[in-house]
Parts: C-alpha cells; structure tokens; sequence
C-alpha cells in the first residue's frame, strides 16, 4: 500500500471513529399522556436492556411483555413485532417512541 493509500486510509478511519459513540438508554417507568400502554425500561446482564410494554387486555388487566432493546450507532429500538424507534430528551426527561409519541417519567410505577 502506497503512502498515500494509507493516509486516505487512515483519515476515513478517523472520520468515522466518531460515529461510534454509545447511545445512552433511558431507564425508568415511562407513561403516555396519548392513553398508550406503560412501558418499563431497565437494564440486565451482559449491557444488555429491556422494555417491558404493560399492553392493556379487553378487561383491562395489564399483560407485561418484555421486549429487548438494540443500540448501535445510530440509535435505539425496541424489537418487538416489528422496530420500536426510541429517542430521548435528557433536558426535558421526555421519551419518544415511534409508533406511540411523548412518554414521560413517572418515579413510581404504580404496577401491582
């Protein structure tokens, strides 16, 4: 490999070393103002994260299921029947998920 090569090499490598940065995961109880179900954020073994989605039955009960949570370098989903886009506001403590909307915290689950 030619010097100049490797110097071309070498500056894409740096380019792209920065796209690598760990996405924060936001872990907590979060509830919709929409009516959608409570969705429980936590972290496991191994780094890894999961979302327990409260769905709301026919008789109202509540039907925890848990779903895991993927990062890359882009960002985080929940994989659950399908991509479950996560993005997160640290100032405003707000969680966004695609489908569903605005999500806010709540320090108690309230969860029997």
């Amino acid at each position: 490999m030619s010097k100049k090569n490797f110097l071309s090499a070498f500056i894409i490598l740096l380019a792209f070393s920065g796209c690598t940065k760990q996405v924060e995961v936001p872990e907590g109880y979060w509830v919709s103002k929409r009516g959608r179900p409570p969705v429980l954020i936590t972290s496991e073994e191994n780094n890894m994260y999961m979302a327990t989605v409260y769905h709301i039955c026919p008789d109202s009960s509540l039907c925890p299921i848990k779903y895991p949570i993927v990062r890359n370098s882009v960002g985080i989903y929940i994989q659950a029947e399908g991509r479950i886009l996560v993005s997160y506001s640290p100032g405003k403590d707000i969680l966004f998920l695609s489908p569903g909307g605005e999500y806010h915290r709540r320090t108690k689950t309230g969860i029997k």
